[in-house]
């Protein structure tokens, strides 16, 4: 969950609270959520080497890089909090292929990076510090991340 004070009680200042970055970003991680079969995604508590995500996670003090992965393999979603590079294990997909995108948080845009297997290491991709990859099994054949709502 995320906000701000003004918003939480309607305090002074709330309307324009409403149109801070934010604000703004959640709209985008909802389309995100809302474009993968979100009840399926998982936390991926484990860490390296256990974990689909291998390397980059960083720690308190420089903060966490993130990963769910879907308990059918269709999807998996990382985080990265800022510039940093991270390493993501394909291979917990249902396919041998992934269909690898990049969203940017702060615009709600989907970069297509084209496809992947095994392990492969991501740069940051987006506009904004911070960044998430959408990895998907190849057969699914989502839609770029955030532009379209998923329906069995």
């Amino acid at each position: 969950f995320n906000g701000n004070s003004p918003i939480w009680f309607f305090g002074d200042g709330w309307e324009d609270a409403l149109d801070a970055p934010g604000a703004r970003s959640m709209t985008h991680l909802a389309s995100l959520m809302r474009s993968r079969p979100f009840a399926r995604l998982f936390p991926d508590y484990e860490f390296e080497p256990e974990s689909a995500l291998r390397g980059g996670r960083g720690d308190l003090d420089t903060g966490y890089a993130v990963i769910s992965v879907a308990n059918d393999g269709s999807s998996l979603i990382a985080y990265a909090p800022d510039e940093r590079a991270i390493t993501l294990d394909l291979g917990v997909l249902a396919d041998d292929t992934a269909q690898l995108w990049c969203f940017d948080p702060a615009t709600g845009a989907s970069t297509d990076l084209g496809t992947g297997t095994g392990t492969q290491t991501f740069e940051a991709c987006a506009s904004s510090e911070d960044y998430v990859i959408v990895a998907d099994a190849a057969s699914r054949d989502f839609a770029a991340p955030g532009t379209s709502r998923f329906t069995e």
